[in-house]
């Protein structure tokens, strides 16, 4: 059902991911997808389009970040309030690379745990993200594989 083509069943185009205390009391309610849904590529801006049954994994770290990880491998991150942590980016990218700018890999499993996600894509390649913040020793960052992408943090 729907009131003007809004569906309110939560199987539609949009939804809301809420995030509660344990008893129950609504801490942050997020828009899915969110209103202003953009990728920054470098130079441009690319509109994105996903619904509700794009999400495979959804969860916390251990320090509190909720992890949404899409379909075509792109990860959303969120603080307790529901702020962003990170822009959005792809955990594996489309093997074209730069003729694909805006198009990830797409995923078999996605598996959130106290670090990060680690995604296994449909090629078979796989992925770990890790979640790094000022509690982390800033040579471990420093010391990771060459391969290895790096996603600044969104100024507060």
């Amino acid at each position: 059902g729907g009131i003007g083509n809004v569906s309110t069943s939560g199987f539609g185009s949009r939804t809301t991911i809420r995030i509660m205390n344990n008893s129950g009391k609504l801490m942050a309610a997020i828009p899915f997808p969110p209103k202003d849904f953009s990728l920054f590529t470098g130079t441009q801006q690319i509109q994105i389009h996903r619904s509700p049954g794009d999400i495979i994994a959804i969860g916390f770290t251990s320090r509190c970040v909720l992890v949404v990880v899409l379909r075509d491998s792109l990860v959303l991150s969120y603080d307790l309030l529901g702020k962003r942590v990170l822009p959005p980016f792809f955990a594996l990218i489309d093997r074209n690379g730069e003729r694909n700018l805006g198009k990830g890999m797409d995923l078999l499993e996605a598996r959130i745990f106290e670090g990060g996600v680690a995604v296994l894509g449909v090629d078979m390649s796989s992925a770990v993200v890790e979640f790094l913040d000022e509690h982390d020793d800033p040579s471990y960052a420093d010391e990771a594989d060459v391969t290895s992408r790096r996603i600044v943090p969104l100024m507060p």
